[in-house]
């Protein structure tokens, strides 16, 4: 799999302005589906609840995602332990491990 700054969309986009082909003839020379070039996500903001979970990751240093989870759910939220899991992966909060060295610097935090 290939690592690149630009998604195959944004190349698409590019060829079909900057050479004034179709859409089907940029996205064939990027071997980009249509269907995935076209798709449009259903998935709602998770913004609100993005922001719940770090104040509670930040509130609460040693609790992991499935005592977040509950906490969560106390606060009204309909959330999943894998749901809360990719989200805590994907804002970088980390929790520290007992006993390691460094004590409270490795507390659950968000890295840079």
């Amino acid at each position: 799999m290939r690592k690149s700054r630009y998604t195959d969309q944004q190349i698409a986009l590019a060829l079909q302005r900057q050479f004034s082909v179709s859409e089907r003839r940029a996205l064939r020379a990027t071997d980009w589906p249509r269907s995935t070039h076209r798709h449009q996500s259903r998935a709602s903001d998770q913004t609100p609840l993005r922001m719940e979970l770090q104040d509670l990751a930040v509130s609460r240093l040693r609790y992991g995602y499935h005592r977040l989870t509950i906490l969560l759910r106390r606060k009204g939220w309909r959330v999943s332990p894998k749901r809360i899991y990719r989200l805590d992966r994907q804002e970088g909060l980390q929790a520290g491990v007992p006993g390691d060295e460094g004590g409270a610097e490795l507390a659950r935090c968000k890295l840079q």
